[in-house]
């Protein structure tokens, strides 16, 4: 790590440099072995990846306290997390060397600049403001969590549980975002809300480059040497609508902007969103994933035409997925 921030610049000459680069070591490769997959539990950080090769696809999932499991569960005055973000749920992904769904960069702690959900149009508790404040989690001692994080050789499989992220006005009995990795250039996320009023929630996806609409529900964008898909599966009603966002720096001045997707259902005390984000070389064709919920909402099928893997998903139960076809 200190070879590659030295190379790009980013590390500073201060006195403490010396603790952070030493010349005499060298950068040890991961073993053969190594999983592609960790799980920083304290924090609910899942990462994935495709491999080893320095030309993979990984992925980051975010869903947690800010200050860590642990540190939350101890204290209830402010513990300096700031600079954190109201963005639980977050996914960020990186292939072929180029960003497609990125983070913002230090930004004002909106919870509309990151890859999660809005709930009725609101973000999450501690949005919009200058500086992330946890008070209402330290005062309920409720957080967001990870409910699984799987890592199954040709795919990953983890669970966040984002109810206690929003506003206890938004009266939600549940929130679950499942995020299915299929290596090595597949991610499915499918969201699953039941409340007790009417409810609607907004998936946002941020890209480096302009979306395309190729249909009602597809969108195609281009990052470098690497082009991606975007499809709404579920439900066919989704408004969707893509635009380019102004980000704002912590301290309210402007500060680039990143595409943006937009997909929002309709309001109901029970629902689901499926969503597929595929990568491949320019002009190669892709066979585009298969997502299918019951009519209950109860259940997701998932089916990738590359490999003839398929599961099954429980979105609002305690089975978790189910393969039907390795």
């Amino acid at each position: 790590l200190a070879d590659e921030l030295i190379r790009a610049g980013h590390a500073g000459m201060g006195a403490f440099s010396l603790l952070l680069y030493d010349p005499t070591i060298t950068p040890t490769p991961p073993a053969a072995n190594r999983a592609p997959f960790d799980l920083l539990e304290d924090f609910g950080l899942a990462l994935s990846r495709s491999n080893w090769s320095g030309t993979e696809c990984a992925s980051a999932f975010k869903c947690g306290p800010n200050v860590g499991h642990h540190a939350a569960q101890l204290f209830r005055h402010p513990l300096g997390g700031g600079h954190m973000y109201p963005n639980n749920g977050d996914l960020q992904i990186f292939a072929q060397g180029e960003w497609i769904l990125p983070p913002p960069g230090y930004v004002y702690k909106d919870t509309s600049y990151h890859n999660t959900l809005l709930v009725n149009d609101k973000g999450q508790l501690g949005d919009s403001s200058e500086w992330f404040e946890d008070l209402p989690y330290r005062r309920s001692l409720q957080y967001p969590y990870l409910e699984r994080a799987e890592h199954h050789g040709s795919f990953d499989y983890t669970v966040a549980n984002l109810t206690a992220a929003y506003q206890h006005q938004a009266k939600l009995h549940l929130l679950r975002r499942h995020l299915i990795y299929l290596r090595n250039n597949t991610w499915v996320v499918i969201d699953a809300l039941s409340a007790a009023a009417d409810t609607s929630i907004t998936a946002l996806f941020h890209t480096t480059a302009p979306l395309s609409t190729a249909s009602d529900n597809t969108f195609h964008g281009a990052a470098g040497e690497t082009s991606f898909t975007i499809t709404a599966h579920h439900p066919s009603n989704i408004n969707a609508a893509t635009s380019q966002q102004t980000l704002l720096h912590s301290g309210g001045t402007p500060q680039g902007e990143l595409s943006l997707l937009r997909l929002t259902t309709a309001p109901a005390r029970a629902l689901v969103c499926a969503v597929s984000i595929q990568v491949a070389p320019p002009d190669t064709p892709t066979k585009l994933v298969s997502i299918k919920i019951t009519n209950d909402n109860s259940l997701a099928t998932i089916v990738n035409p590359d490999t003839g893997w398929s599961a099954t998903i429980d979105l609002f139960g305690t089975d978790g997925l189910t393969v039907i076809s390795a």
